[in-house]
């Protein structure tokens, strides 16, 4: 399956590379696919960095094992690993819209502007450890608790989806 070909075979590449290469840091690119998003927004509960993981789709799961093995090679060489579990980014830097070209429900509350994505990068790239940030922008009634972005990494996501409605 390519899906796990490119995210667990590709994400595993990467870390024997940096390991044999001494990099001391990795951030990995995960997704919100690593929890069932669905039941999630239903729920109405936020999304933190301690929401249980079970994901919707093999997408998901590859993004977990992804996770997983930088669990891995930071308890084996000391790698500093942070997994930002990014919501939606787009090509246009907008949020989500389905066939007719209306902004899906659903794509308003996961959506990650580049503005937010760059703040949150720089900021993960002095942290030391192990860590998973889920992360989106702060959109009105966002899937993701915006305030453990800030507990976690120190930044407050301004951006909104709201503004492109």
């Amino acid at each position: 399956n390519e899906i796990f070909n490119t995210n667990v075979h590709g994400t595993r590449n990467v870390y024997e590379a940096a390991a044999r290469s001494g990099v001391k840091t990795v951030i990995f690119a995960s997704s919100l696919h690593v929890y069932t998003i669905n039941v999630i927004f239903k729920s109405g509960e936020k999304i933190t960095e301690k929401t249980p993981l079970c994901s919707s789709n093999d997408y998901g799961l590859s993004k977990i094992l992804g996770e997983r093995i930088g669990l891995d090679y930071h308890n084996k060489y000391g790698i500093n690993v942070i997994n930002l579990r990014f919501g939606s980014i787009t090509s246009d830097d907008k949020p989500s819209k389905d066939a007719s070209g209306n902004f899906k429900s659903l794509g308003l509350l996961y959506w990650l502007s580049y503005f937010n994505l760059v703040v949150i990068m720089n900021a993960s790239l002095t942290y030391r450890g192990l860590i998973s940030i889920p992360c989106t922008s702060a959109n009105e009634g966002a899937l993701v608790d915006i305030k453990c972005i800030e507990r976690l990494l120190g930044i407050k996501p301004r951006d909104s989806s709201k503004k492109h409605l």
